[in-house]
């Protein structure tokens, strides 16, 4: 008997000790500075249709910016991964036959049934611009982003946008738009709402929580909707801030009136541009600003080049002319294509004198 003891003892002592500190996180390195890393452990979400048919593009592009700007407010990207959960699955999310919006989901009707619907009961009435509309669809769509500690891979933060329609949908098919004040304010009772249903989660109860409102532009619009502020929960407190965020396009009266100096670099760029080769050369800038601060000018330049002398003429003329941007608060990217197939891409953070190209 001493003996078999003696021998347990010996083989737990050499059996190897589990660190549980030690906690291996599969990630992707993030492409640019200051950018989240990507866990690889990625879910596939049941949701990815559902945004899809309720944003458009230049929406989809537009909130995941915001978002990420707002995140690394609070949750540095040297302590937290970018990750893909999926908690707001599409069964809590949205279940809706021929526009009823009658069942337990959050994008639907507020009800007995539904204490968490964040839309309006399907009977109520509203006032909108000394007109009554009834049942309308206030919050079009719910986006999540996740983010995980690095140093335990648990869930660290969640950071949400409620998609606020302009023009909603309504049960008495009345077709006006609701002014942006009533929005928000509609929108920070729902946000609230938000959190009481994230407070039923156990993994959410006690991490920090962002809920941020996007207004959406008109579906004729060629401008991408914008961020109109947050509501931060956490360590049961609440804060909302504003978030002024706008667009708009160089070239433009707006442009000259916001940042002239800006513009004019624009107008050469394009004048230079055109200048090189003999086909026409098109060039777009679009501008994107937060509480009236510059934080990203995006350039497409298109071309139908005819020779591989034409291309190399145009990236190496973007390549030196980049400098004359003075991006100090703001990124710069630039896009070449050759009719519809991208070329390169030029990148040059904010505060940085050199640009980074991407050949394709």
């Amino acid at each position: 008997m001493k003996k078999l003891l003696v021998l347990l003892l010996i083989l737990v002592a050499c059996s190897p000790k589990k660190d549980i500190t030690q906690v291996k996180t599969n990630y992707i390195e993030s492409l640019l500075q200051d950018d989240y890393r990507i866990t690889t452990e990625k879910s596939i979400k049941s949701t990815r249709d559902v945004h899809r048919e309720r944003n458009r593009a230049v929406n989809k592009i537009a909130i995941k910016k915001g978002l990420l700007d707002i995140s690394k407010m609070y949750f540095p990207t040297s302590q937290y991964l970018l990750n893909e959960i999926d908690i707001l699955s599409y069964d809590r999310l949205t279940k809706h036959n021929q526009y009823s919006f009658d069942d337990i989901a959050l994008l639907n009707y507020n009800s007995a049934e539904n204490p968490y619907g964040l839309n309006p009961q399907k009977t109520e009435k509203m006032i909108v611009n000394k007109q009554e509309i009834v049942g309308p669809i206030l919050i079009k769509d719910l986006i999540e982003l996740d983010f995980t500690l690095e140093k335990d891979n648990e869930l660290g933060a969640i950071v949400t946008a409620l998609v606020l329609s302009k023009k909603p949908y309504t049960q008495n098919k009345q077709t006006i738009e609701v002014p942006q004040d009533q929005l928000v304010r509609f929108g920070q009772e729902a946000s609230n709402k938000l959190n009481v249903f994230f407070s039923t989660l156990p993994q959410l109860s006690t991490i920090p929580k962002v809920v941020a409102l996007f207004v959406e532009e008109s579906e004729d619009s060629n401008i991408p909707g914008r961020f109109v502020g947050y509501t931060l929960y956490s360590e049961g407190k609440s804060k909302y801030h504003a978030f002024d965020e706008s667009y708009y396009y160089l070239g433009s009266d707006t442009a000259n009136k916001k940042n002239s100096e800006l513009n004019s670099v624009y107008n050469l760029f394009k004048s230079e541009l055109n200048a090189l080769i003999y086909e026409n050369v098109s060039v777009v800038g679009l501008v994107r600003t937060v509480n009236d601060e510059i934080v990203d000018v995006e350039l497409s330049v298109s071309a139908q080049f005819k020779t591989y002398m034409d291309e190399e003429v145009i990236l190496s003329k973007i390549k030196s002319f980049s400098n004359q941007f003075k991006n100090e608060t703001y990124d710069l990217t630039i896009t070449v294509k050759d009719v519809n197939e991208v070329k390169a891409i030029f990148n040059k953070l904010r505060k940085q004198t050199n640009i980074t190209v991407t050949r394709r």
